[in-house]
């Protein structure tokens, strides 16, 4: 009886192990290493080059851009998968538009991470120290206060059904009276672009003319 007792008991000890250590380990090793491998088909429709730069921790990013017309640049983040039709809008009015390979995904160098803005913070900065050697980037509700008081436009779809969204409000209240706050229901997370498009394409370039080119 005591060692059938025993051997319930180290199984059960084995199994909480697994759970309470390799799991985390697997895990933290994979947001920092299972990242979007393709580049994506070329769809843009807009002439553009193919460009590449150096972070400061010396990695090859790789990306396209496309030239500018009236003097201002926009980045179009995260990544060029899924971006095209962002881009496309900024560029039909005249603005460059950088797209590129963030670090571990496409054809850019370096380790990624899968968990974002929204990965729980200890967790993040274990995975993302352990297993990239690089400091976890801070949080949008860190940098929030630092954009400030430039102008800021927060796009929120109140229906997107990602767990982020709740916090696009808080970044709003954060960032103070030079931000503005749209918010699309029905739309999902990043595509308010599709459920409202003629709409985004006026209040996203009329932001950029005001707070780039002063119009």
């Amino acid at each position: 009886m005591r060692r059938v007792t025993r051997r319930a008991l180290l199984v059960v000890v084995a199994v909480l192990a697994g759970f309470f250590v390799a799991q985390p380990v697997l895990f933290a090793n994979a947001v920092t290493h299972i990242q979007r491998a393709e580049v994506p088909a070329d769809t843009l429709g807009i002439p553009h080059q193919d460009v590449s730069f150096t972070t400061s921790d010396g990695l090859r990013l790789h990306g396209w851009y496309m030239p500018s017309r009236n003097g201002a640049a926009v980045v179009d983040l995260p990544g060029r998968l899924g971006t095209e039709a962002h881009a496309r809008v900024l560029a039909w009015h005249g603005y460059g538009v950088l797209l590129f390979d963030r670090r571990g995904e496409g054809s850019s160098e370096g380790a990624g991470n899968m968990l974002g803005w929204g990965g729980d913070k200890a967790l993040l900065e274990a995975a993302v120290a352990l297993f990239s050697d690089t400091a976890p980037p801070a949080t949008l509700t860190e940098l929030v206060p630092q954009i400030a008081p430039r102008q800021l436009l927060f796009i929120w779809a109140p229906d997107g059904g990602n767990a982020t969204e709740v916090l696009t409000p808080q970044h709003h209240r954060i960032a103070g009276s030079n931000a503005s706050l749209w918010a699309i229901p029905n739309a999902k997370h990043i595509k308010g672009i599709e459920e409202q498009p003629r709409a985004y394409e006026h209040r996203v370039v009329t932001f950029f003319d005001h707070a780039l080119l002063d119009r």
